[in-house]
């Protein structure tokens, strides 16, 4: 078969021929490479949405987690709060918080915001969620636990955030030092520590410090200006129990006349000299113990405590008052510091006392059963040191309402046993958080 040339033919049809060759061969070539760049194209696109999908993702749990991490540490400021407000639950652990609360209920404090207290440390010990953000969110006390070797409280909450939908959770467990036994440098003990408070026209100088309710006692807001120091109602206080002597005390009966301690009467038949070989002294604590059934002294009798002695006497108690200063008698502690004189309402018969109107008793007194007032109408001040009894002037105990200062408060932390500041219940310090660690979830 024979070649037809382009050459041969004319120029038109040759310029058409080629015109459409390369048409074709174009139409060749794009098609691949069309489809090419869109694959290409594709491959992009999803790449891009996929990457931004997962940065929607990752953002939207890191908002949950910081809301739900927010969420948890509103519950520890919360706790912390309600800690500082019931002391008392600082050194127990969670289960036992409903403990707590049935005295607080019981103490019938109507007035004084204990009821939501009450409400809250149950829902805390029952695990029970707690709303907040209009109900957007919540947290749970997990546990509490105290640690009395290392006195530290470890804390542990669970925050949720937007609990209706995409719910996000964080828990954090913080420790919380606390401070049980209270320390020497912790400044003035209570001056006044008494379950109910009577103040009628007199000054107290120092710190009261109510086992109680507001309601329970008898303070106006007129008579509060007439406490020069602090004033607080905890119905959660505990006294401490009477310390059991290291030693048998020597036992006085009664005291009806002029006596000073330690005894030294080397007249009597046989002689009665006390010195340190004496065994009811204590080398360990330097002190003469001493134990009385009751003290009732008129005229100008003095029962002295001698100067550089240290003396603790147990009253036992009888029916009526048990320690009665009427007249100008009195309990004259020639030492500078009170607490050299401790006097110890040693059983729950020990239920009233007067103290003189017209001499200062300086002394740490322990007596928690023991209703106290003033015998007399003098203006000069009748008692330094600190007082903790049952119930100051109440229900005109002593008969009489004298004005002026009546106490002052003149004894430290430092000067009272510490076995005492260990067992005193309701002066917990709570201290900033040690750590704080988020837990994995």
């Amino acid at each position: 078969m024979n070649k037809i040339s382009l050459k041969n033919l004319p120029c038109q049809l040759q310029l058409k021929i080629l015109r459409e060759y390369k048409i074709n061969q174009q139409k060749g070539f794009s098609l691949p490479l069309i489809m090419g760049l869109g694959l290409i194209m594709m491959v992009v696109v999803l790449t891009l949405l996929g990457r931004s999908q997962k940065d929607q993702v990752v953002t939207a749990l890191e908002e949950g987690s910081a809301q739900s991490l927010s969420v948890a540490e509103a519950g520890v400021s919360d706790t912390l709060s309600l800690i500082s407000t019931v002391k008392t639950i600082a050194d127990v652990d969670l289960p036992d918080w409903s403990d707590e609360a049935t005295k607080l209920n019981n103490a019938l404090c109507s007035d004084d915001g204990s009821t939501p207290l009450v409400a809250r440390l149950n829902d805390y010990a029952g695990g029970v969620w707690i709303s907040v953000n209009d109900g957007r969110d919540r947290y749970r006390i997990d546990n509490y636990t105290y640690d009395a070797v290392n006195e530290e409280g470890r804390l542990q909450i669970t925050g949720q955030a937007n609990i209706a939908s995409k719910t996000s959770t964080s828990v954090l467990e913080v420790v919380i030092p606390v401070t049980t036994i209270i320390s020497d440098d912790d400044g003035f003990a209570p001056g006044l520590l008494a379950n109910q408070v009577d103040v009628k026209n007199e000054t107290i100088d120092g710190s009261v410090a109510v086992s109680g309710c507001q309601e329970d006692s008898d303070i106006s807001s007129e008579e509060e200006s007439q406490i020069t120091g602090e004033l607080t109602y905890n119905p959660l206080i505990e006294f401490p129990d009477i310390p059991t002597p290291p030693v048998t005390p020597y036992d006085l009966g009664a005291i009806t006349s002029a006596t000073t301690l330690p005894l030294n009467l080397p007249s009597e038949s046989p002689a009665i000299v006390h010195d340190e070989t004496s065994s009811h002294y204590d080398s360990a604590t330097d002190t003469y113990y001493y134990q009385a059934d009751y003290i009732y002294m008129s005229g100008s009798d003095l029962l002295e405590i001698e100067n550089g002695k240290n003396v603790a006497l147990y009253v036992q108690g009888r029916t009526g008052k048990d320690v009665d200063f009427k007249g100008s008698s009195g309990l004259v502690n020639n030492n500078a510091n009170p607490t050299s004189f401790s006097l110890y309402g040693a059983t729950s018969d020990v239920d009233q006392m007067c103290l003189s109107g017209n001499n200062l008793l300086e002394a740490f007194v322990l007596a928690p059963d023991a209703n106290v007032g003033v015998n007399g109408s003098g203006g000069s001040l009748k008692f330094a040191g600190a007082l903790w009894i049952d119930k100051w002037r109440w229900d005109g105990v002593c008969s009489s309402n004298p004005s002026g200062t009546l106490i002052a408060q003149d004894v430290t932390w430092s000067e009272i046993p510490t076995s005492l500041r260990a067992e005193i219940d309701g002066f917990e310090k709570v201290n900033p958080l040690a750590s704080w660690q988020r837990n994995a979830q």
